[in-house]
C-alpha cells in the first residue's frame, strides 16, 4: 500500500509501515533550532563563531594554559581563532571568559 501511495518510495526493505493522512503533524528541525537560538540570545548567551585554540583551566589549585590536552579541570576562559584568513590561519584570537562553555558544530 505504501508503494502505491507514494510511487517514488523504495519499499524493498520495508517490513512495516504506517501511514496517517490527518492529524499526524509535523516536525521543522530547522525552525527549532532558530528558536533555540533566540531564546538562548534572549536569556544572555553569546553565539561565536570561529574554532577553540586553547583553553585556561582551574584544577582546584594553580590555573594553567592548556591548547593541547587534558579534559580534567573547570574551564574559565577559551581562546577563539576567528577571521579565518585565505591561508585557513586565523587573523585574530579572542579569549573569552566563561563561565560554561558548549562547544557545538
Amino acid at each position: 500500500q505504501l508503494k502505491q501511495k507514494f510511487p517514488w518510495l523504495n519499499t524493498s526493505d520495508i517490513v512495516l509501515g504506517s501511514f496517517g493522512e490527518s492529524g499526524e503533524g509535523w516536525f521543522d528541525p530547522w525552525a527549532l533550532m532558530r528558536g533555540l537560538k533566540r531564546k538562548c540570545q534572549s536569556m544572555g548567551v553569546k553565539f561565536v563563531k570561529g574554532y577553540p585554540i586553547g583553553a585556561v583551566r582551574c584544577y582546584n589549585g594553580p590555573i594553567s594554559s592548556s591548547s593541547s590536552g587534558g579534559s580534567s579541570g573547570r574551564v574559565i576562559s577559551v581562546d577563539v581563532a576567528v577571521n579565518e584568513n585565505e591561508k585557513g590561519e586565523a587573523d585574530q584570537v579572542i579569549r573569552y571568559n566563561v563561565g560554561h562553555v558548549v562547544n557545538a558544530a
